[in-house]
């Protein structure tokens, strides 16, 4: 039995499932769910995709809120589009599929984590900004912030995947490359806040396997930068390990 094309929520109406949501779950089924202007929609858990196809539209103020977890499947699209709109997710929000920020300023509460060939993007709309509250963490495809667009991380930032694009992501959490010992690479612009913690573990001379190692292409350093040693090492005295690369460094002070 195939799933109703579209489901619209809007114009001040609020529809809450007790439940979990299920959307394009079962081979064969699609469906939209649009919540627009004034909507709102609450449910105990949510998952976007299975077997079936669909996507979740966002917009003009919309809100959910899901007291569990998000999951997004694999071809699955979550949209935030117009005038933006907002997603609360209790336990999370996980990314197999694609999170558009298209348009607008949106957000999402809570801990998002990218995984497979997921997907998190800020734009294409100029002036789209897409606030994360949560930790991101970033193992997915890549997270990528088109030209004059902000993604904002409020938490802290970790994982091995790239952000990439031309636009800028604001760092007020901090940052912990890797998952443990790793690398990460920002092509987009990079800009940490005041209170922004940066963690970097040093277990050995190679980048990426043995220690830490970012690498920027221009980047604006505020915050505490923590290091830690791993794995028993200890530094020799004038030892230089190349944890950060940048090709333009700005650094901001309290």
């Amino acid at each position: 039995m195939q799933a109703p094309r579209e489901q619209i929520v809007s114009s001040g109406g609020e529809v809450n499932v007790d439940g979990g949501l299920l959307v394009g779950a079962n081979a064969g089924s699609f469906g939209t769910i649009l919540v627009g202007p004034g909507g709102s929609l609450g449910c105990g858990f949510l998952s976007l995709g299975d077997d079936g196809d669909g996507n979740m539209v966002i917009e003009d103020g919309g809100e959910v809120c899901v007291n569990g977890l998000t999951f997004i499947a694999p071809a699955f699209d979550l949209v935030f589009q117009q005038d933006g709109g907002s997603l609360e997710s209790g336990l999370g929000l996980q990314v197999a599929g694609r999170v558009f920020f298209f348009a607008g300023d949106s957000e999402i509460t809570g801990d998002v984590e990218i995984t497979g060939n997921g997907e998190l993007r800020v734009g294409p709309a100029a002036g789209s900004i897409g606030r994360v509250t949560g930790e991101i963490i970033n193992n997915g495809s890549r997270t990528l912030v088109l030209a004059n667009t902000t993604l904002f991380a409020l938490g802290q930032v970790s994982g091995t995947s790239p952000f990439e694009g031309t636009g800028l992501i604001q760092l007020n959490g901090g940052l912990s490359p890797g998952n443990g010992v790793g690398s990460i690479q920002f092509d987009c612009d990079a800009d940490f806040g005041t209170g922004a913690q940066i963690f970097m573990e040093l277990g050995g001379t190679v980048p990426g396997t043995q220690h830490d190692q970012v690498r920027f292409n221009d980047v604006s350093l505020a915050g505490t930068l923590n290091v830690t040693t791993v794995n028993g090492f200890q530094p020799s005295p004038g030892q230089e390990l190349k944890s950060f690369s940048s090709n333009r460094v700005a650094a901001k002070h309290n």
